[in-house]
């Protein structure tokens, strides 16, 4: 497997030391944002380690959307970096990055996302110790309010921002008429509005084609 990183901070790099080297795949460190578009034209590797300030965070946001472009679906894209705010965070989500991890970084969670995500036996998290499954269920509050239910799924805005993935429930008073069950919702994108408040975009969850014929029509009437 090859790999392509962007990270320049010494601290980092001796953090992820260790799993770059036992790791069974080819992995290059650029140093300039324009050596790194480079090398992933040349190399097209499978995951790319991008550090979260190796420029200002338009110019990440900007390489981040690039890379996604070029290569759509196929590349995961992490971002290694120190806390920041939630609204620099999601830009980097909304163009395309598929996860962030904080410093000091967990590499048995970086391990254990990217096995789930590349499918490859490259990596193998579980044999350093046991990982939290990703289905745990939980009982939160938080304030959303629904701008748009359509055939997909169901459009959200507020200040609060739910994982890309999450599963959670809700009910629709729109279709309560037929449907009286809470619907299963998923994560699956978010966009950053100007007030510093966020659209999340969800989908129906094993829904049924019944239901969802019904919902339409519902919507439609």
């Amino acid at each position: 497997m090859i790999g392509q990183a962007f990270i320049t901070n010494p601290k980092y790099i001796k953090s992820m030391e260790f799993f770059f080297l036992s790791k069974n795949f080819d992995l290059q460190n650029s140093l300039t944002i324009e050596n790194f578009k480079s090398d992933c034209v040349i190399k097209r590797p499978f995951v790319l380690f991008i550090q979260s300030d190796v420029g200002s965070a338009l110019e990440v946001k900007n390489l981040v959307g690039d890379i996604r472009e070029l290569y759509g679906i196929s590349v995961t894209i992490l971002i290694l970096g120190d806390r920041m705010s939630k609204r620099k965070l999601l830009n980097y989500l909304t163009e395309g990055a598929d996860q962030f991890f904080s410093y000091p970084f967990d590499q048995v969670l970086i391990e254990d996302f990217l096995s789930k995500r590349t499918g490859a036996d490259y990596f193998d998290a579980f044999k350093y110790r046991k990982v939290p499954p990703g289905v745990s269920e939980m009982n939160l509050k938080f304030a959303l309010n629904i701008v748009e239910i359509n055939s997909d799924g169901v459009v959200f805005e507020g200040s609060e921002v739910l994982k890309i993935g999450t599963l959670f429930k809700t009910r629709l008073e729109k279709v309560w008429s037929i449907c009286d069950e809470e619907l299963q919702l998923r994560v699956v994108r978010h966009e950053v509005l100007k007030d510093d408040s966020f659209r999340t975009f969800t989908l129906y969850e094993n829904i049924s084609r019944t239901l969802k014929e019904s919902i339409i029509s519902e919507l439609m009437a």
